[in-house]
């Protein structure tokens, strides 16, 4: 199976680089596990500091807070 951006080379990538930060930087985060985040973040244009911080900041997730609350780790 193909890495889902792989499509890039065909320019649909131009869509995401008119995207807000936080479209960009949730793309990032997905696919990370594929390409280093600081590769993702010099395509996209935005820091990788920038990338880090919104990672501390954002929301929890409803599933994040349930496992907590159920003593999951």
């Amino acid at each position: 199976m193909e890495p889902e951006v792989c499509h890039w080379r065909d320019g649909s990538l131009n869509g995401l680089l008119r995207e807000g930060v936080d479209v960009k930087f949730a793309f990032i985060a997905k696919h990370r596990g594929i390409w280093s985040a600081g590769w993702l973040c010099e395509a996209l244009g935005v820091s990788r500091g920038g990338f880090y911080a919104w990672l501390l900041t954002r929301p929890r997730s409803q599933r994040s807070r349930s496992d907590e609350e159920l003593g999951a780790n």
